[in-house]
Formats: structure tokens, C-alpha cells, sequence
């Protein structure tokens, strides 16, 4: 027998999405997998730019700037401190970008080889979010990484008890199940990835584990993460690594249909939280 993730409910229905089981929750509507990698797996494999050369590294950083751009804005808008936790901070091109703006910026991340490339440069990254120190944040991040989190619910308790003060602000931003990409290309969906995501998040399901965890909902949106703008980054990074790397045209244009694939099917659930003062 399984038990729901968010609410402990056992009592579900499952289905599949291609050749994968899934479970819905009647509760409170969470969907899971069975079964995912372990932790062992994301701290040894998980991460989509190991291997990839130090100019590849840059062409990342570059394409993901006007996005990065973007959700600094909206953290300006809903956040006053300018101390800032970046969970599962990858290599931190947004630590980075966040440093650059005038945010005094940690990260927790489980990639050795993600945290090695933040201390070369000069980010202060932990392995896990029991190493970092006790204290409280004005503004704390996940992004795209609460749906690999196997105890979720007590994992944003653990984010709420110890590292959040009345005003911290959480930002959170997952794959959203719901989406109309997402229920065309079911198990094709791009984000659609169960051997590596636990939770399977719609706006009714992230906002009951936000305040099963003790938080107030101040808003969720389902949008798309890549803009007008994220495009044009894109096309410019692609423009930049041609220049240096000589990309024939043929690779190029398998980019540029990766880069429009990806602006289509992507459609995440993004939410604001701030702790339940009742």
C-alpha cells in the first residue's frame, strides 16, 4: 500500500501516462510515482550540465539571463530583505545573478561536481539543507526542485521552522501536471520525468502542501517560464557559441527547433509564500 506524500491519505487511484503507474490522491488530489532514484543517485548522476564543456557552461548562463532577469523582478516586488537561499541552486547561474543585483546569496545543492564549480566561483554552497547554519532568510527559492523531494510537506516544515522569520518570503516553481502540454503529450511531456520526480504538482496540490506546511498562499499562477525574451537569450547564446565553436548549420537548426520544442511544452506552476501568521 502507498501513502500520499502531502496529505498521508491512503486512500488513491491510479493510472498510467504511457507505460508509467501513477497515483492520485482523493484527498487532496497530490499525484506521485511509486517509484523514483534515490538521493545516492541525484548527489552521483543528477545533473544535466556535467558534462559539459566550460563554454557550454557559459552559453547556459547566457540563454537563461532574461529569465533570471524576471523572477529577480518579481522577488524585488513581493520580498524587502535581501538575504536569499537558493535550494538545489544547481550550478548557480542564479546565485549569480542574484550576487550581481545586490542579494547577499547561499545555496544547497547535492551535485558535488554543481558545488565545486559554486566555489570556484566564490558561492557559498551546502551539500544539504541540515548542514546549513541556523538561521533565517528574507527570501528562500526552489526552483524546479520540490517535485524531487520524497517527504515534502516535511521538508517546507523544515524550511518554515528553521529558516524562516514572519517576513521570508518562499518562491517555488515546479512542472504543472495540469497543463494543457502537459495532458497533450502526456508521458512525451517534457517535463513529464518519473524516474526522477516524486510529485507531479498542480496549483491544488502545491497550494495544500504550502499550508500543510504552515504557509500562506500569497499567489500561484501556472505559466510559462520561457518569454518572448528568453527566446531572443537563446538565439543569441546560439549565436555566440556558432562564433567560437563553428556550429554547422544542421546542428544549429536542431537547437533552434530544441529551443522552440521547449518554449511550447514548458508550463510550470509558480508560487508565492509567505508563514501563516493566524
Amino acid at each position: 500500500m502507498s501513502i500520499c506524500p502531502i496529505c498521508s491519505s491512503t486512500i488513491y487511484t491510479n493510472f498510467r501516462n504511457g507505460n508509467y503507474l501513477l497515483y492520485k490522491c482523493t484527498n487532496c488530489k497530490a499525484i506521485w510515482t511509486p517509484t523514483v532514484e534515490d538521493e545516492e543517485y541525484y548527489k552521483r548522476e543528477y545533473t544535466l550540465v556535467s558534462k559539459l564543456s566550460e563554454f557550454e557552461q557559459h552559453r547556459r548562463y547566457i540563454e537563461r539571463l532574461p529569465e533570471q532577469w524576471k523572477l529577480i523582478s518579481t522577488i524585488k516586488k513581493y520580498s524587502k530583505g535581501k538575504n536569499l537561499l537558493d535550494i538545489g541552486c544547481d550550478y548557480g547561474h542564479f546565485l549569480d545573478v542574484a550576487r550581481k543585483a545586490g542579494f547577499k546569496v547561499e545555496g544547497v545543492e547535492l551535485s558535488e561536481n554543481a558545488r565545486l564549480f559554486c566555489s570556484m566561483n566564490s558561492l557559498k554552497v551546502y551539500e544539504e539543507l541540515s548542514t546549513v547554519p541556523q538561521k533565517t532568510f528574507d527570501i528562500i527559492t526552489l526552483w524546479h526542485v520540490y517535485e524531487h523531494i520524497e517527504k515534502p510537506v516535511d521538508f517546507l516544515k523544515e524550511i518554515n521552522s528553521s529558516y524562516c522569520h514572519s517576513e521570508t518570503t518562499v518562491y517555488i516553481r515546479v512542472p504543472d501536471f495540469a497543463s494543457l502540454p502537459s495532458k497533450l503529450f502526456k508521458n512525451k511531456w517534457i517535463w513529464f520525468q518519473p524516474k526522477q520526480h516524486h510529485l507531479h504538482f498542480t496549483k491544488s496540490s502545491l497550494s495544500f502542501a504550502l499550508i500543510e506546511a504552515g504557509f500562506a498562499v500569497v499567489s500561484i499562477t501556472s505559466q510559462r517560464p520561457n518569454t518572448i525574451k528568453t527566446m531572443f537569450g537563446t538565439i543569441y547564446a546560439l549565436f555566440v557559441e556558432s562564433e567560437f565553436q563553428k556550429r554547422n548549420f544542421k546542428s544549429t537548426i536542431k537547437a533552434v527547433l530544441r529551443m522552440l520544442w521547449h518554449y511550447i511544452s514548458s508550463v510550470e506552476v509558480f508560487a508565492i509564500a509567505m508563514q501563516n501568521k493566524k
